[in-house]
């Protein structure tokens, strides 16, 4: 656990293409924001690929960190791994529960 909060960049580096394999194999589905009057529908590989990218470039940051040898706090590295994946995991829990199916309105 301690070799993993000094180099935490390898976790988000390993967890990349567990995310991509996830939006590959689910890359059927929508994810549909309804904010006020509008509608946003965003595939979940599309989702998948943000969320890699994101995760590729907070690993770079931590990487450059780790080279230039700045000093970071452990708890604050826990913390931030913490909330970074659990807020992830809880998004995607909750996303399957709240799925509703489209309806198919009828113009006249």
């Amino acid at each position: 656990m301690k070799s993993l909060l000094n180099k935490p960049y390898l976790i988000f580096w390993i967890s990349i293409p567990l995310i991509l394999l996830i939006g590959f194999v689910g890359s059927t589905e929508d994810l549909v924001v309804n904010f006020h009057d509008a509608y946003y529908v965003i595939s979940l590989l599309e989702l998948n690929i943000l969320v890699s990218t994101l995760f590729a470039i907070i690993g770079f940051v931590y990487w450059i960190l780790a080279k230039a040898n700045k000093t970071i706090s452990r708890w604050l590295v826990l913390i931030h791994l913490i909330i970074t994946f659990d807020g992830v995991l809880l998004i995607f829990i909750l996303s399957q529960f709240h799925r509703q199916p489209m309806m198919d309105v009828a113009f006249k």
